[in-house]
C-alpha cells in the first residue's frame, strides 16, 4: 500500500503493508477496501492510534489524529499466517510442490 502526505516523509509517499502491525490500527481499519486514486478523510481516535503513552514527544497522550490520504497504489504483498494455514492440507508445516 502507498499513500502520500505532505507533511509526513519530507512529502514523499510513504509504503506500509495492512495487516501486520506496520502502522496504526486505526490506519489498517481506515485505509482497507480504498482504491487506487481515492482520497480519504481519516479520523483516528486515541485507542486505534497512541492511546495513554502517545509516541515519544511527537504525539501527547490521548490524542485523535486526523489524516488526509491520497492511495497512489497497491502492491502484492507478503501472505498472511490464515494464508498459509489455509495453503498447508496436511498440517504439516511445510507446504509440498502440491500445496503451492
Amino acid at each position: 500500500l502507498l499513500f502520500s502526505s505532505h507533511k509526513h516523509n519530507n512529502g514523499q509517499p510513504m509504503w506500509f503493508t495492512l495487516g501486520i502491525k506496520e502502522a496504526i490500527k486505526g490506519w489498517d481499519r481506515g485505509l482497507k477496501d480504498m482504491c487506487v486514486g481515492e482520497k480519504r478523510k481519516l479520523t483516528i481516535p486515541p485507542a486505534l492510534a497512541y492511546g495513554k503513552e502517545g509516541k515519544a514527544g511527537k504525539i501527547p497522550p490521548e490524542s485523535t489524529l486526523i489524516f488526509n490520504v491520497d492511495l497512489l497504489e497497491i502492491r502484492n504483498g507478503p501472505r498472511s499466517h490464515e494464508s498459509f494455514q489455509e495453503m498447508d492440507l496436511n498440517d504439516d508445516w511445510k507446504l509440498s510442490k502440491q500445496e503451492v
